[in-house]
């Protein structure tokens, strides 16, 4: 019943099962971060190549070439499952998803009669309440990769800047293993139920949870991409699964985790059957909680990497489906030897190629050439479709 969170660094060592070590910047260096000398994951080839991507959309005059590069107007939003988001963080004060009707509502009421009162940004399953912190900085990590916006004192941007960030927290290190995974799914069902398009679950465990399961399963019929971690304990999970990466749905994309030179750090797990693509996941730059930035490892940080170009696809063409943006992170991966049978798609994910492909996607009624499991309405890229402009503030 283990549930753990999926990172390593290297000094201290926490109750559930992860490695993990604190490297912070200095006051001097968080004023020299930049996306493009200071995230290696940004960069491309083996990173994410965004200003490749970004450089695409203004040649196609998809976005305005005077636009910053900004996901704020998105109507995506991202359920961050982790430990808590810092949303003080100068870098994501405009990226907290807003429940609207407890906002507008009476303090100390439940004005959306769902159950939790005053849950304006998310919702805390540790503490039971709407005061969400972050004493760990894990989930703050994960939502500045995802959603960080650059501010005027230095220039650090997530995959998709300012997207909205629902945060839900489950896991904590005083909780014991069958705790966390009983918070995982009221968590999980929190974020099926408030509309969230993508969730992001970067932590796991070895053990099959039929509510687990079923809480996911209602999130890929209500039409919820999941980005699950594949897991930090070097091993295969077509033979040793980890779960809820493992879970035999198609609305799951499973994440191992990429260093610098393109092969799997040593920590991650791999699958050929099992794990869908690989992103960065050594040594990633991110947001830590009190305005602090530091480096985590791990397949957390690459299942970030992938819900934050899940919701930049999903923000360009809002009129996909979870289903058709998996399928588009997975056929934009750029293949390598590193990976060959390693992943189900041989490549890491590439954001030049992906919003390339969802320029060009146009849906199609037929079965999917890449074989999404118990896939109903699956389609496949073909033809050119016209690709909406980033700001989709009338779309969705």
């Amino acid at each position: 019943m283990l549930r753990r969170i999926c990172f390593t660094l290297s000094f201290l060592t926490i109750s559930f099962g992860a490695i993990v070590g604190s490297y912070s910047l200095s006051a001097q260096d968080q004023k020299k971060i930049s996306l493009l000398n200071s995230e290696w994951g940004m960069l491309a080839n083996p990173g994410l190549g965004l200003k490749s991507a970004w450089d695409y959309l203004v040649k196609k005059k998809s976005v305005k070439a005077s636009k910053a590069f900004d996901c704020s107007s998105s109507r995506i939003v991202v359920a961050v499952v982790d430990t808590g988001v810092d949303f003080n963080h100068k870098n994501l004060q405009e990226s907290a998803w807003v429940n609207e009707n407890e906002a507008k509502g009476k303090v100390g009421f439940d004005d959306d009669h769902d159950g939790f009162v005053d849950d304006i940004s998310g919702w805390d399953f540790i503490t039971n309440r709407t005061g969400i912190v972050d004493g760990f900085g894990h989930g703050t990590h994960i939502a500045g990769i995802i959603s960080g916006k650059s501010t005027e004192a230095n220039g650090f941007k997530g995959v998709c800047p300012g997207v909205k960030i629902m945060s839900v927290r489950f896991i904590s290190m005083e909780s014991t293993g069958a705790k966390n995974l009983e918070n995982s799914v009221k968590a999980i069902r929190y974020a099926v139920k408030h509309g969230a398009n993508i969730i992001n679950y970067s932590g796991g465990g070895a053990s099959f949870a039929k509510e687990e399961y079923e809480a996911l399963k209602e999130a890929r019929d209500r039409g919820i991409l999941v980005v699950a971690a594949a897991g930090n304990e070097r091993s295969d999970t077509s033979d040793r699964p980890f779960f809820p990466a493992s879970y035999d749905l198609n609305n799951i994309i499973s994440v191992s985790a990429i260093g610098p030179e393109g092969k799997l750090i040593p920590a991650s797990n791999w699958g050929a059957k099992t794990v869908n693509v690989a992103a960065p996941g050594g040594g990633i730059l991110s947001l830590q909680q009190n305005q602090a930035y530091g480096f985590m490892n791990g397949t957390s940080q690459a299942t970030a990497f992938v819900s934050g170009l899940s919701a930049l696809v999903w923000s360009l063409n809002p009129q996909l489906t979870n289903l058709e943006v998996k399928q588009i992170i997975q056929k934009s991966v750029i293949k390598t030897a590193f990976l060959r049978n390693k992943v189900i798609s041989d490549g890491y994910v590439d954001a030049a190629l992906a919003v390339k492909v969802a320029a060009e996607f146009k849906s199609v009624p037929t079965k999917s050439k890449i074989q999404l499991k118990k896939a109903s309405k699956l389609r496949v890229i073909s033809g050119l479709q016209t690709l909406p402009s980033l700001q989709v503030k009338e779309s969705q």
